[in-house]
């Protein structure tokens, strides 16, 4: 038999991201480093998952004798009121299992993960502490949270003069706009994405619901490779607001 080739280490080997990132577009970039062998550690909140676990897997709606659930499949009822799609039983949701959700798992396969709880002193403390043994901080909340913690850039900066800071708020962490909130469907509107779409003489009929989300996080993992470069040539750490 012909001996198997040894495995080669990627050629982010060696370098730690702290991923404090949720829903699509944030976490998008640390996952991409992870197939080059970069060590990513994802931070949720403890009590505060990401939404994106509980996405239900493809389900068959309907009384119909003949539409019979599928194997992995979940059955699921329409919610008039918030015009979505919730579990049957609604008590399963709770015991639903954490990685049961593919798309969740794509986003973040590959990770290391932990749970905190960020409103203690305790768990900021461990914060700081993962911040002090990184190479780069990625995070897509509001440009608001990470300020009422008291991690200003600043004080990142401080805790370690090293580290890449990459966020992805959507309207920035400064200018007038800084305060709004952002998905995929609302950057393709306010960049004019959208008016491009659709038929000729037809409505705008849109890009599909995250596209930017999706596009935007695969630029963000470009930019955080070679702000880790940047870094190492110089010995410096510094922000990418994106």
């Amino acid at each position: 038999m012909k001996a198997k080739s040894p495995v080669r280490p990627g050629v982010l080997s060696g370098v730690r991201v702290l991923d404090f990132t949720w829903k699509t577009v944030g976490p998008w970039a640390p996952r991409l480093l992870t197939h080059y062998g970069a060590e990513v550690i994802h931070v949720e909140r403890a009590g505060g998952w990401d939404d994106h676990r509980y996405n239900a897997t493809p389900s068959i709606v309907s009384d119909a004798p003949q539409a019979a659930e599928l194997p992995g499949m979940t059955k699921v009822y329409a919610d008039p009121q918030f015009n979505t799609l919730r579990d049957e039983a609604p008590a399963a949701q709770e015991q639903k299992k954490l990685y049961a959700a593919p798309y969740f798992n794509t986003l973040h396969h590959g990770k290391l993960a932990i749970s905190l709880n960020t409103r203690n002193p305790e768990g900021l403390k461990i914060v700081e502490r993962l911040i002090g043994m990184c190479d780069a901080l990625v995070e897509n909340f509001s440009a608001e949270v990470l300020p009422n913690w008291g991690l200003t850039w600043e004080r990142i900066h401080e805790l370690n003069p090293k580290l890449v800071y990459m966020s992805a708020s959507g309207f920035g962490h400064t200018g007038d706009w800084k305060g709004y909130r952002s998905f995929g469907p609302t950057a393709a509107a306010q960049s004019g994405i959208s008016l491009a779409s659709g038929l000729p003489g037809k409505p705008p009929a849109g890009w599909g619901f995250s596209y930017l989300d999706v596009m935007g996080g695969w630029m963000g993992g470009l930019a955080l490779v070679q702000g880790l470069l940047q870094a190492k040539k110089t010995g410096k750490g510094f922000y990418i607001d994106y």
